[in-house]
């Protein structure tokens, strides 16, 4: 029984592990679940992205996928906590 989700052509363990990294997000940092759609995207354009830089003799393709996910989600908590910093914000 396969995902049903609209990213047909991708690898299953892809969607799997980005959608369970954008539910995660969801309730935290401030995200919404109306945000979470677009946090998978950013995910998967990210992968998209970094997919030519692929090594199979460095890593195994699931290892990378982790890596390049673990590491967007960090840059996207980053980008979030760094909003909420303005001086002007905080009164």
């Amino acid at each position: 029984m396969g995902i049903r989700s609209s990213y047909e052509g991708i690898d299953e363990y892809v969607v799997q592990i980005i959608q369970y990294k954008a539910r995660q997000l969801v309730g935290k940092y401030g995200f919404t679940e109306y945000e979470r759609k677009d946090l998978e995207q950013e995910m998967f354009l990210d992968f998209l992205c970094r997919l030519p830089k692929f090594n199979p003799k460095r890593a195994k393709m699931n290892t990378f996928i982790t890596l390049i996910v673990n590491n967007k989600v960090a840059t996207i908590i980053k980008a979030r906590e760094s909003q909420m910093r303005d001086y002007r914000l905080c009164t």
